[in-house]
């Protein structure tokens, strides 16, 4: 008898459980983005996106960015947003270098950062721009819009800026500072 009851009011209960549930209101919903799927699914976006090499003077460098897209158009030519980098040159020297937005070409080894740029090397000195473009493969640096470095000699500004690295092994870089240039010197004490 007891196999025939039970199974008959667990049926019982079933059924009033969903004869008294309250109706469902689709407004009341889990809330959802208002955004464009369609635009979303046709878009290409990496998040936390990372691009290494090793230029031909044999620096390391990684580039992290928190969201990058590529060009639909020219293929090697991504947009990255939030980018933070990092230079290992081959004597050891540390960079590492924070923009806002980076276009990098990975066919031409070109990456243009803009957006406050700011360069910070390991021995302290630092360097801000709105604009630098590197030349991946070659270890350059310009800027052609105006810079200001700071470091234990003081502050140094101007209109634009070429570094490169010295050829040969173990070559030094060489900063080239043009148009309106003036260093505020600061002697240790």
């Amino acid at each position: 008898m007891l196999k025939l009851v039970l199974p008959l009011a667990g049926l019982a209960i079933l059924s009033t459980l969903f004869l008294l549930a309250r109706s469902f209101e689709a407004e009341s919903s889990i809330p959802y983005a208002k955004v464009d799927v369609e635009e979303v699914a046709r878009q290409q976006l990496l998040s936390s996106a990372q691009f290494s090499a090793v230029t031909a003077s044999n620096a390391a460098l990684l580039i992290e960015a928190e969201r990058a897209r590529p060009d639909p158009e020219m293929a090697g030519l991504f947009f990255a947003e939030v980018v933070d980098s990092v230079i290992t040159l081959e004597d050891g020297q540390v960079m590492t270098v924070r923009s806002d937005a980076a276009r990098i070409d990975t066919d031409k080894n070109i990456a243009n950062l803009s957006g406050d740029v700011k360069v910070l090397r390991d021995d302290g000195l630092s360097l801000v721009s709105e604009e630098i473009d590197t030349n991946l493969d070659k270890s350059t640096m310009t800027s052609d819009v105006p810079v200001e470095i700071m470091g234990d000699f003081g502050l140094l500004t101007a209109d634009t800026m070429r570094v490169k690295q010295r050829a040969g092994p173990g070559g030094r870089l060489i900063a080239n500072f043009v148009g309106n240039v003036k260093l505020l010197y600061e002697p240790a004490e």
